[in-house]
């Protein structure tokens, strides 16, 4: 996604993606010899070859991207809890963050729900978790809960507020 120069690829198609409005490509690149994701508004031209391979017995899509919240693979499968409130609850209930999404507490009272997670803690994830502002809170684990309190302190700062 960083190079500005167009470059020229030879893939073995595994598969589709959708995540966040955007279709990628997943398939092995034969310069590289590794699965890599494309996405497919990047890519200026397609030529289909006459060449035939056999795909993987043991590649299987969803276990590819399993606990990526788009198509970041980076990092481990963690335990996530958030508490959502402002009567967000509701909206992310409706709409799961993630596909492993789970509502483990509601108080309607106080008008809160607490939502568990089996995510990889990238950047999509965050993202999404930073789309809702202070309408969710990380309560665990506790290094992600920091590094979202650093990005908000670190936003509060290029706004101006302290």
């Amino acid at each position: 996604y960083w190079r500005t120069e167009p470059s020229i690829r030879e893939i073995r198609p595994y598969g589709l993606r959708l995540a966040d409005r955007r279709w990628y490509l997943i398939g092995y690149v034969e310069e590289s010899q590794e699965v890599r994701v494309y996405g497919l508004d990047r890519i200026i031209d397609i030529d289909i070859t006459e060449r035939k391979f056999e795909f993987p017995e043991d590649f299987d899509l969803a276990t590819y991207f399993e606990g990526c919240c788009g198509v970041i693979r980076q990092g481990d499968i963690q335990k996530v809890r958030i508490k959502v409130t402002d009567n967000q609850q509701k909206y992310v209930d409706s709409l799961p963050l993630h596909g492993s999404q789970r509502m483990i507490e509601r108080n309607d009272e106080k008008n809160f729900a607490i939502f568990e997670y089996h995510v990889k803690l990238a950047m999509d994830f965050t993202m999404k978790i930073l789309s809702y502002g202070a309408s969710i809170e990380v309560i665990e684990p506790m290094g992600y809960r920091r590094k979202i309190a650093d990005i908000a302190e670190k936003m509060s700062k290029v706004y101006g507020i302290n």
